[in-house]
């Protein structure tokens, strides 16, 4: 099996990983990591706009994390 191609990031910053396409069901091979603490920062409640709808971002009581639309 050959190898995957290797993956240049450039100005990229630190937030961009290479993603092993096996492991990422969209095929894609950056993904960007980010902590729930900087995406939340006090909040319990994040709104994410994608494709024309608005989903929320929920830190439960039990710090878990639900994806509502």
């Amino acid at each position: 099996m050959p190898n995957p191609p290797q993956i240049a990031i450039e100005n990229c910053g630190p937030t961009c990983v290479p993603v092993k396409p096996a492991n990422c069901p969209t095929g894609a091979t950056l993904a960007r990591s980010v902590t729930s603490k900087d995406l939340f920062g006090e909040a319990r409640i994040v709104f994410i706009q994608h494709g024309g709808e608005q989903y929320r971002l929920i830190v439960t009581k039990n710090d878990k994390l639900i994806l509502q639309k």
